[in-house]
C-alpha cells in the first residue's frame, strides 16, 4: 500500500493501529523501515503494531528483525511484547543477550507492559521505558528503594497513582518531585 493512501486512511479514523494489523508482514515490514517518520508522526511505537499480529505474523516479522532499520530499544519492545507462544519458538542461540533478556520479559496479555518484577536485575529494563507503568503505592521501603532505582534506570516510564478514587498517570520526574 502507498504511504499516502495510508496516511489518507489513517486520518480518516481514531483507531489507527487497525489499519496496520489489515497490512501483510512484507507492507509492514516496508513502511517500518522506509517510513518510520510516518510512525512518528502518527504516535505510533513499532511494537504497538507488531503485538497485535497474530503468531505465523509475528513469526515471520521477527525472522526479519534484524534486517530492519529499528533502533535497540525498538527491537527490544518488540521482542518483548511478542504472544507467548511466538517467544517460545524462537531459536535464540545467535541473539544478543539484550535480546534475550527481553523475550523473558513477562507482559501484561492486553496491554503489553511489562509485569514489573523488582527481584530481577533492573538494568533489564533498560530501554524499555515505553513498556513500563507502574502503581508504587502499596510498596514496602524495600520496594520503594528498588523502585527509585528503576526510576534513574528508566526515566521515561509512567508511575501509576489514584488520588481517592481517580487514577493518573504522571512521569518519573513528577513522581519524584512530589515524593520529596
Amino acid at each position: 500500500m502507498e504511504v499516502g493512501k495510508l496516511r489518507e486512511l489513517l486520518e480518516q479514523t481514531d483507531d489507527k493501529l487497525s489499519i496496520f494489523k489489515t497490512l501483510d508482514t512484507e507492507t509492514l515490514r516496508k513502511t517500518l523501515v522506509e517510513h518510520k517518520e510516518f510512525y512518528k508522526e502518527s504516535r505510533i511505537n513499532p511494537y504497538e503494531v507488531i503485538s497485535m499480529l497474530d503468531l505465523e505474523q509475528q513469526k515471520e516479522f521477527i525472522i526479519n528483525l534484524e534486517k530492519m532499520n529499528l533502533t535497540l530499544n525498538e527491537k527490544k519492545e518488540i521482542l518483548a511484547t511478542l504472544k507467548p507462544d511466538v517467544k517460545q519458538s524462537i531459536d535464540t542461540t545467535k541473539f544478543p543477550e539484550e535480546y534475550k533478556i527481553a523475550l523473558s520479559m513477562q507482559t501484561k496479555e492486553h496491554s503489553g507492559q511489562i509485569i514489573l518484577d523488582l527481584e530481577r536485575n533492573l538494568d533489564d529494563d533498560q530501554g524499555l521505558d515505553n513498556l513500563i507503568r507502574v502503581n508504587p503505592e502499596e510498596f514496602n521501603e524495600t520496594q520503594k528503594a528498588k523502585f527509585m532505582k528503576l526510576c534513574d534506570i528508566c526515566p521515561e516510564m509512567k508511575v501509576e497513582s489514584t488520588i481517592g478514587i481517580v487514577p493518573y498517570t504522571s512521569s518519573v520526574r513528577e513522581y519524584k518531585e512530589s515524593n520529596k
